[in-house]
């Protein structure tokens, strides 16, 4: 995977807390002629992959790294519940703010 700038996705395990994924920053496909740096990390049946854009987690009065922190905690809190229930979570339970806010999810079965 990589991440074209975005924040690094978050793993959710089907067991066990959300960690961060340690993913290179590269420019979107296409935008740069050359070899992307790629990294891989396990995904197993149940996992869930968490990307979102900065504005999810980053507001003025509030340090990107607790927005993270508020990120982890709450999809730690959802493990195991349908991927639409985690997302209405999300959204429910970290502010909104003037940014943009864009969230996708993908559960490996």
């Amino acid at each position: 995977m990589t991440r074209a700038g975005h924040p690094h996705p978050l793993l959710l395990p089907a067991t066990g807390p959300a960690h961060i994924l340690d993913t290179p920053a590269n420019p979107p496909l296409g935008m740069v002629h050359g070899p992307t740096t790629i990294s891989t990390s396990p995904f197993a049946p149940g996992d869930t992959i968490v990307a979102f854009t900065d504005g999810l987690v980053e507001r003025r009065t509030h340090p990107y790294d607790h927005g993270i922190e508020d990120l982890r905690t709450v999809l730690t809190e959802a493990t195991g519940l349908p991927l639409e229930t985690v997302a209405d979570i999300i959204l429910q339970r970290i502010p909104g703010t003037d940014d943009d806010r864009a969230l996708a999810l993908v559960r490996r079965r």
